[in-house]
């Protein structure tokens, strides 16, 4: 469907580009869920944010908390999609949680 921009010229189109990322748009290099999601969708690599805190949590990708946030490093998230979902290095190990006995060598 066209629109008409200019009453003397009937049917002028407009054709928008694929917007590219501008400088504040574009991925830092450590990115929430939330953001890494988001800059998933605008480039159209169809990750969704619940795909992602699944990868997170099951140590397929390396991450980090930072209080309630998980952050995820952009390049190894992109080499780990872009070598179809394997990486070369072990999961990360989690920490545990609980109480756990004092070591002997700090028993006062």
């Amino acid at each position: 469907m066209a629109k008409t921009i200019n009453p003397s010229v009937p049917e002028t189109v407009i054709i928008s580009p694929i917007p590219l990322l501008s400088e504040q748009d574009s991925p830092k290099m450590v990115n929430t869920i939330g953001e890494t999601a988001r800059y998933c969708r605008m480039m159209n690599i169809g990750v969704s944010e619940s795909t992602i805190r699944f990868l997170c949590k099951s140590g397929a990708i390396p991450c980090i908390r930072v209080g309630s946030k998980i952050l995820l490093n952009w390049e190894i998230f992109m080499d780990y999609l872009k070598s179809g979902g394997s990486r070369s290095a072990p999961p990360v190990q989690q920490p545990t949680t609980g109480i756990h006995a004092i070591p002997e060598k700090l028993k006062v």
